[in-house]
């Protein structure tokens, strides 16, 4: 029988812990049946994986693993976004579903275990609303054709040297990383995953009316998965001046589901208070 997990990675002494703990929360509620995994990084405090082990099986990350530093910005929350690929290395596993850890997820997706890998949200408007239709080869000489939020994968120690040696040899420098990199490693042989199972809100904000309009899914019950990748509600909580942020209506008003199952996460874990 085949076996499957979901995987997510964590990494430094940050709070996105918490997006990782109501992101794990949600998940479990749907009563999958498959395994839920948090790879993380050595410089994660005890406390925090403590809490996540709630909701993940915890998986080290070797110190020595992905040193990837050819990143546009090296302050940025990608800095580390590279050793994700260290799930490729879990071959126990048939197939991973990657998650990224600002997310909610309403219902459940195993059926995303069905799609053959390589699999993730093309950023081609026309392909938005498939699942499992090849992504056209024209749209390869972008930087990146999808976005990595959600992902499936076969796991393979095979496929993971060959990663690390192509990172080794790669002079590029990546604004999105492992979006890009993924997009060039599997070069024609991504097949698509519909935005219902990764709605991410900066694509449900963009800046182009006819793309943004081909994105917007108009009814809540018909998404699976928000991705908070734009704005995060945790991030409206911990600053100290919210109304400077810009956030579009497109974004905000998703911001209630994710607050609401913050609350349901503490209750769970019993705990007052995170942010």
């Amino acid at each position: 029988m085949a076996k499957y997990a979901y995987v997510s990675l964590l990494y430094g002494k940050t709070n996105v812990y918490i997006d990782a703990l109501v992101m794990g929360y949600t998940l479990t509620q749907t009563k999958t049946l498959h395994d839920i995994i948090m790879i993380h990084t050595s410089d994660v405090p005890s406390q925090q994986l403590k809490l996540l082990a709630n909701y993940f099986k915890l998986i080290p990350i070797p110190d020595n693993a992905i040193k990837y530093t050819k990143i546009s910005d090296r302050s940025t929350r990608f800095m580390h976004v590279m050793k994700k690929l260290y799930a490729m290395t879990l071959v126990d596993y048939d197939k991973i579903c990657i998650l990224d850890t600002d997310m909610i997820i309403r219902k459940n997706i195993d059926e995303l275990f069905e799609i053959s890998a390589p699999a993730g949200l093309t950023y081609n408007s026309n392909l938005f609303k498939q699942t499992g239709s090849p992504i056209p080869d024209a749209d390869y000489y972008e930087k990146n054709v999808i976005n990595a939020g959600v992902m499936i994968l076969k796991p393979s120690n095979e496929e993971y040297n060959n990663m690390i040696h192509m990172l080794g040899k790669m002079t590029d420098v990546l604004q999105y990383p492992e979006e890009q990199f993924l997009s060039k490693y599997y070069r024609f042989k991504i097949t698509t995953i519909a935005n219902k199972y990764n709605y991410a809100l900066n694509l449900a904000s963009h800046a182009n009316p006819a793309y943004r309009n081909k994105f917007i899914i108009q009814n809540i019950d018909d998404i699976y998965v928000i991705h908070y990748s734009d704005i995060k509600p945790r991030v409206i909580q911990e600053s100290s001046e919210p109304t400077k942020l810009y956030i579009t209506y497109e974004t905000f008003k998703y911001f209630g589901y994710w607050y609401e199952m913050y609350n349901a996460m503490l209750s769970n874990i019993n705990s007052t208070k995170l942010i």
